[in-house]
């Protein structure tokens, strides 16, 4: 039992469950010091038996201020004090006896007879000239009867010690328990020994206060004959044992009194989940709760009574209803306990979450602050840097500022752009047209990176045919409605045939034509831009374009090649196609780098023409 409801508690904390097996009184035709000891110690626990059953309850019962009609009973506390009173008490005399020399068990009895001659519970024959009481007994009158005891044997067996070197001896030993039998202050020379009744006393007091700590339940078990037989009860030992254990007594008090019992404030807190009124709180006096709780169960008054601190239930079947209905309750007040518990440690977690991340939002303000303080420290003078801040090494962000470094980058890079364009003045749209070229053939054709791109190349003074051009320029926007010239430029033109053609070539905002070099009148018509399909090129350093046409369109194809006048312009060509193409149609100009180029410039609406093909290694050539 003690190990299944051990606990990791202290030892003073601790719960015990203890047995105690009272020896039973022991009545022998010659009792000698032994049967005195344990006769006396059943004395002691009837004793206490009556304080705790008997006495402690009628006087509880009249400090509540409960009703009470007292019951008579038999206290045995008068033997107890004629054994081991003090300064005269049997075993005090016992010992007194036992410190003279020349003391014996006959003097010992005189001693007991002058001292207890007159005490009701003492009888020998020297006080009452009874014949049947020998020269060396004494009789002591016990709750369960008049017991007689020898004398002779009484001061050695008293005597009995243990000597100190025998205490030594046992206190070598190894094992845990011998150690405990015989622990250190036993040996004491300056003392002297105690005697055996002592230790007896000692002892018994010892349990007399484990117990008056303890809460204890009692078992009476009777004796029905004296034959070990079963199924004989002897009337007589049956009724005797009855009246000495104080059963009758007890019984009048168990069933004139109450069953149970409990202060106030522990009633109310153990039943106040069985009433709505009184749950979870009651705000008044705990006595009026619990006659709220009491009248909700529908209890007749009569079950129950109110002390001054205490409430009293008669019957156990009041109490067995009070707990059924706390058993049936305490489910719901489990969930509720549950609930608030699960609410709180959610509340716990959402503000050690929330406040988490005020500590990472302040900690990222700082680094951001911090990272900011640093980048404005490095770029101060960036206006005035000539490649405004091109050179300057970033510092590093922290973790949390990774991304917002990269954008701050990022800015800096559309800031100087921005710069870098307002600073071109008249060349930005040619630099646009420069970027729109670098995304079309950087990495996949070469092309010249430095060269100005001019746009209109007919229209410089290099041109000994200027005013003539632009004169046609005029006539072309009258005829056509285009609005302004994007390229123009001499170049040579694979005709149907496969031939080589010196011709110009204009791109404006809506079409492509194809002029006269002589004249510069438009030959035929021009190519819109919409009807445009791709435009083809090869990887290799050539100066070859081909823009193809839709087939429904029926427009031929033209193959150019820009750079009859020594510079690389298919690159301005294309950039400033593809720049209208997307203007026109809103979405980019397909461009393809191939070998192998096929070409149908001998389309027209009625005729499907015929498909040629140009390879390029290193020299373009027409198949």
């Amino acid at each position: 039992i003690n190990s299944t409801i051990s606990s990791t508690a202290s030892a003073s904390e601790s719960l015990v469950l203890g047995v105690l097996d009272i020896y039973g009184f022991e009545i022998f035709d010659r009792n000698g010091f032994e049967q005195f000891c344990i006769n006396f110690c059943n004395e002691k626990l009837q004793q206490y038996f009556i304080e705790l059953t008997l006495k402690t309850e009628q006087e509880e019962y009249v400090r509540e201020g409960i009703k009470w009609v007292p019951v008579k009973y038999f206290n045995n506390k008068i033997i107890c004090d004629l054994i081991e009173g003090r300064p005269i008490g049997i075993i005090s005399l016992l010992d007194e006896a036992c410190l003279i020399a020349n003391s014996t068990d006959m003097t010992f009895l005189d001693k007991m007879n002058r001292n207890f001659s007159k005490h009701e519970h003492y009888q020998s024959y020297s006080s009452s000239q009874d014949r049947k009481i020998q020269n060396d007994s004494f009789i002591l009158k016990h709750y369960a009867g008049d017991v007689a005891y020898s004398v002779n044997g009484f001061l050695n067996k008293n005597k009995d010690t243990l000597f100190h070197d025998l205490i030594a001896a046992m206190q070598t030993s190894k094992n845990p328990l011998v150690q405990e039998l015989f622990p250190d202050d036993l040996v004491d020379t300056k003392k002297r020994p105690i005697t055996a009744g002592v230790q007896f006393k000692n002892s018994l007091g010892g349990l007399i206060g484990t117990l008056l700590a303890s809460a204890p339940h009692y078992i009476r078990c009777i004796k029905p004959n004296s034959k070990k037989r079963a199924i004989v009860l002897e009337d007589d030992l049956t009724r005797h044992q009855i009246r000495y254990l104080g059963l009758v007594e007890n019984l009048r008090v168990r069933r004139a009194g109450y069953a149970y019992r409990q202060t106030f404030d522990r009633f109310y807190r153990r039943y106040k989940m069985i009433c709505k009124d009184t749950w979870p709180t009651w705000k008044g006096e705990n006595q009026a709760a619990i006659l709220r709780i009491l009248e909700s169960q529908s209890i007749p008054a009569e079950e129950y009574c109110f002390g001054k601190t205490k409430i009293f239930i008669k019957n156990p079947t009041t109490l067995f209803q009070l707990e059924g209905k706390r058993t049936a309750a305490l489910p719901s007040v489990v969930v509720l306990i549950q609930k608030v518990w699960r609410g709180h440690r959610a509340r716990s977690k959402w503000q050690q979450r929330k406040a988490a991340v005020i500590i990472q939002m302040f900690y990222r303000k700082h680094s951001a602050k911090k990272y900011v303080r640093q980048v404005a420290t490095v770029f101060a003078n960036v206006k005035s840097d000539a490649e405004l801040g091109k050179n300057y090494s970033w510092p590093d962000p922290p973790p949390v500022l990774k991304l917002g470094g990269e954008n701050l980058q990022r800015i800096h890079r559309t800031w100087r752009a921005h710069k870098m364009i307002k600073n071109l003045g008249d060349a930005v749209e040619e630099m646009r047209q420069k970027v729109c070229a670098y995304d079309i053939f950087n990495g996949k054709k070469p092309w010249d990176i430095p060269r100005r791109f001019d746009a209109d190349y007919l229209e410089l003074d290099s041109n000994p045919h200027k005013a003539k051009y632009i004169t046609q320029t005029q006539l072309l926007f009258q005829m056509y409605g285009d609005t302004s010239i994007l390229f123009a430029d001499y170049v040579m033109k694979i005709n149907r045939y496969g031939k080589s053609q010196k011709s110009a070539i204009v791109v404006t905002d809506q079409n492509i034509y194809k002029q006269n070099p002589s004249n510069y009148k438009v030959v035929k018509f021009g190519v819109p831009i919409v009807n445009v399909a791709d435009v083809c090129m090869s990887p290799c350093s050539d100066t070859f374009v081909v823009v193809r046409c839709t087939e429904e369109s029926g427009m031929r194809d033209l193959l150019l090649n820009l750079g009859i006048t020594g510079q690389e312009k298919c690159s301005e060509f294309v950039a400033i196609l593809a720049v209208v193409y997307r203007r026109i149609k809103d979405h980019p100009l397909p461009i393809h780098f191939l070998d192998t180029i096929s070409y149908n410039n001998s389309r027209t609406k009625n005729k499907p023409g015929v498909v040629e093909t140009v390879s390029f290694a290193g020299t373009p050539s027409v198949q």
